[in-house]
């Protein structure tokens, strides 16, 4: 398509002033004292809506093509007999995507503090960068169990309407192991915090924070609220500074877009092609979690081929992960008030494990751990069943604890 537009006659030039004439036709924005809010709302609205705008970084997007060296344009894609809005039929569409530099009126000497900000994704913004520093901390009041054989996806903990009823039940039923287990974790941290004093400034009520997809955290209350324990969802806990009193975090799956949404993005950010990969999933290699111990324990990871996007994926899933163990504020931690971290995902973080588990493991442990007072079960799994139905919800959970467990006997 770039030849074809050079062949019309265009260079970045004209397009810079077609940009120019568009951006002139804009629509003044109406604002006046004492306006309804509503009233703002829909002026605004009509504003962003302005077809000048479009057509303004439409120009301004072909000029970069037609100035650079690339053939293809990481901004711009043409999508032949697209369906087009209001059912109107199907045509030629023009997908936009970008980033915005920051503009010259904010050029200021500028510090930089972030957790998972890499020095590749600062410099798209900030390309002058003078000096890196990467400073590590200890917290040793900070406990991390991780499972090492599944990623935990959405496709395991999310029912959705294109799945199976079969589908959907496995993934309620493991919602339901992930319910049981808070339940126990949560008696566990009542115990273990008896009697110590609250944290200024932090809620005493929240014992246990969870976070997982959206989705899985409305599926988690709808099954039965749990006294002590609180429900967020990814991406919506930056910035969040209330939990930092909480006994444990349960971290449930990751986040991962699709491929081609991850080269999409690495695109627009970085304003340059990427090699997009042929499969339509994630490449797995072997990574590691590094122990407390010094060992190292083997995970199968997903990764991207494409450096750029390889990197935009670490800023959507490890990032995020990063970010939500940072919510326990582990740094602060002394000996009475430590943090306990679950990660139920088997994704290789740049941070210090102490213990490795299963899904199965930690699931038939807990899963064991009925009620308060119980020190014996039936090793029958439908008495088990019938007496525990919010923990042992089909007979087959109950016959895979005791399966796992090894039990002989009855008792």
């Amino acid at each position: 398509l770039k030849q074809a537009f050079i062949e019309a006659g265009l260079d970045a030039e004209k397009c810079r002033e077609a940009a120019t004439s568009e951006y002139l036709q804009k629509a003044p924005v109406m604002l006046t004292p004492g306006m309804a809010p509503a009233a703002r709302r829909r002026a605004l609205g009509s504003w962003r809506d302005n077809g000048a705008m479009r057509f303004g970084r439409f120009w301004q997007l072909l000029g970069k093509l037609l100035a650079g060296e690339d053939e293809q344009s990481p901004h711009l894609t043409l999508e032949r007999n697209a369906r087009l809005p209001e059912g109107v039929g199907t045509g030629d569409v023009i997908h936009m995507r970008w980033s915005s530099d920051i503009t010259a009126a904010y050029y200021a000497p500028t510090l930089i503090l972030d957790a998972t900000l890499s020095e590749l994704v600062t410099r798209r913004f900030f390309p002058h960068i003078s000096h890196v520093t990467r400073i590590s901390v200890e917290k040793p009041h900070q406990r991390i169990t991780q499972i090492t054989d599944r990623a935990v996806s959405a496709s395991m903990v999310r029912p959705s309407e294109s799945a199976s009823d079969r589908t959907n039940t496995t993934r309620r039923n493991n919602v339901k192991r992930i319910h049981c287990l808070l339940k126990v974790m949560a008696r566990d941290a009542r115990v273990r915090r008896a009697g110590l004093p609250d944290a200024d400034g932090i809620e005493s009520t929240v014992d246990v924070l969870c976070v997982g997809q959206k989705g899985v955290d409305t599926e988690l209350v709808e099954i039965g609220e749990i006294n002590g324990v609180r429900y967020e969802h990814f991406n919506n806990l930056r910035g969040v500074d209330r939990y930092g009193g909480v006994d444990s975090i349960v971290i449930v799956g990751r986040l991962r877009p699709g491929v081609s949404d991850i080269e999409d993005i690495a695109m627009a950010f970085f304003g340059r092609s990427v090699t997009r990969q042929e499969s339509i999933s994630p490449v797995t290699h072997m990574a590691g979690l590094r122990l407390t111990s010094g060992d190292v324990a083997p995970v199968q990871n997903e990764i991207l081929t494409d450096p750029l996007a390889s990197e935009v994926l670490f800023q959507i899933r490890e990032a995020e992960l990063i970010q939500v163990i940072g919510r326990g504020r582990g740094v602060n931690r002394i000996a009475d008030n430590p943090l306990q971290v679950l990660l139920l995902t088997n994704v290789a973080l740049p941070v210090t494990v102490d213990c490795v588990t299963t899904w199965g493991e930690v699931m038939g442990e807990r899963l064991t751990k009925t009620r308060d007072g119980n020190q014996a079960l039936p090793n029958s799994p439908s008495e088990l069943t019938r007496c525990f139905p919010e923990t042992f919800f089909t007979a087959q959970a109950a016959r895979d604890v005791l399966r796992s467990k090894k039990r002989g006997n009855s008792y």
